[in-house]
């Protein structure tokens, strides 16, 4: 009986712990719409496919985003001067792209930002950074929408990634100046590590079953005999 009871008590006390963040790891589907290569300073030159990553990249095909951070890591936000919903701040963040006939993502994973922007109903958000290769440095960019109840002031949480549509646009880490954009289509959460008071009231919980079968068990065997 003292052992179902303190099965009890552990179980109302994880109930009682303060939820505690995860990391989280989102994946955007996106459709590349446009290419375009800077043979020549300020002079884009359109494109239909690329080679410049040992592999064909060309517009239309699909492209998966990935974004993953750890909501347990306050943003430092910075408030514009100008504009009372619009904040900026350094992110504890990793971005990467894979690329259909990609053997692996790309990382863009340097120099990360967040810049916010508050509406009545939802949150605009644009990411970015510069990704540091073959001594020279290229941004990346990603853009989306979300509800308007952020953590940290900055990124949504994991249950608030429904129906996000967005932009992105990036530098492809080669020997010349290949830019890729296009637009977002669709969202999903592929990873959410449980919250540590998860974990202690599952626990809690298999072990208020197993004792109460026990406790059962003992009983039924009282009685026949």
């Amino acid at each position: 009986m003292k052992s179902l009871a303190r099965a009890a008590l552990m179980l109302a006390f994880s109930s009682a712990m303060p939820a505690y963040a995860a990391p989280v790891l989102v994946e955007f589907t996106a459709e590349i719409s446009s290419m375009t290569d800077m043979t020549v300073q300020s002079h884009w030159i359109p494109l239909q496919s690329s080679n410049a990553l040992g592999y064909d990249i060309s517009v239309g095909e699909t492209v998966k985003l990935y974004f993953s951070y750890d909501t347990e890591t306050v943003l430092p936000i910075i408030d514009s001067p100008y504009y009372p919903t619009e904040h900026f701040s350094y992110g504890n963040f990793q971005q990467s792209v894979k690329f259909a006939n990609g053997t692996s993502a790309l990382s863009y994973s340097n120099r990360n930002w967040v810049h916010t922007y508050e509406y009545s109903d939802s949150l605009l958000i644009q990411t970015g950074g510069l990704f540091a290769g073959n001594s020279s440095s290229f941004s990346y960019r990603f853009e989306w929408e979300s509800p308007y109840a952020p953590v940290n002031q900055a990124l949504p949480g994991a249950d608030q990634w429904s129906s996000v549509k967005g932009l992105f646009g990036l530098v492809l880490p080669s020997a010349g100046w290949i830019t890729v954009g296009g637009e977002i289509t669709s969202v999903q959460v592929v990873s959410s590590v449980p919250e540590p008071s998860t974990y202690l009231m599952l626990g809690a919980g298999l072990g208020l079953i197993a004792l109460s079968r026990r406790k059962r068990r003992t009983e039924t065997e009282s009685s026949s005999a």
